[in-house]
């Protein structure tokens, strides 16, 4: 979040930065404190790093009259098919929650077994994603279905170390 921000030439704002416990609950909340802002200060979007809290966010704009994507545009995190049960369907960036399981069982036997024995108990690696763009995301001000110019609706865009790539 912080490179995007710096690399699109904007300056970091604690105050839209949310630490929370992921769930419906949480993103109710989010949604809550967004709307305490004045109205110029308010985001015109919401990142949930979890597909419960990206509900939340969703159901209590729902319940306040916010409209997505006109009024709040909203992009999760998304390793299982939650994104497709909602209206509209969620923009998110996507993991292979397989792939996921299939690496950490890896370190985690490698552990076990002591083949990782004297190195950091931390494991970090950096694996495919694809940010698929659905009707939670508009400029501010306008509509998911002003097309024009805008990848549609369910449109792939993997991203790795080397390049991106619209499948």
């Amino acid at each position: 979040y912080d490179d995007a921000i710096v690399n699109a030439g904007l300056k970091i704002d604690p105050r839209m930065i949310f630490e929370i416990s992921a769930g419906f609950n949480a993103g109710e909340q989010v949604l809550d404190s967004r709307l305490m802002m004045p109205a110029k200060a308010r985001p015109t979007a919401i990142f949930a790093t979890n597909p419960m809290t990206a509900l939340g966010v969703m159901r209590r704009a729902q319940e306040r009259g916010v409209s997505i994507p006109r009024d709040l545009s909203r992009v999760g995190m998304d390793d299982s098919d939650t994104r497709l049960h909602t209206w509209p369907r969620m923009t998110a960036i996507c993991q292979d929650a397989r792939l996921l399981g299939y690496e950490s069982a890896n370190w985690l036997t490698r552990r076990l077994q002591g083949s990782e024995r004297g190195k950091s108990l931390t494991m970090r690696r950096l694996l495919q994603t694809t940010f698929e763009v659905n009707g939670t995301t508009a400029a501010p001000g306008s509509d998911a279905t002003e097309t024009a110019g805008k990848p549609t609706p369910g449109t792939r865009v993997r991203r790795d170390a080397e390049d991106s790539q619209i499948d």
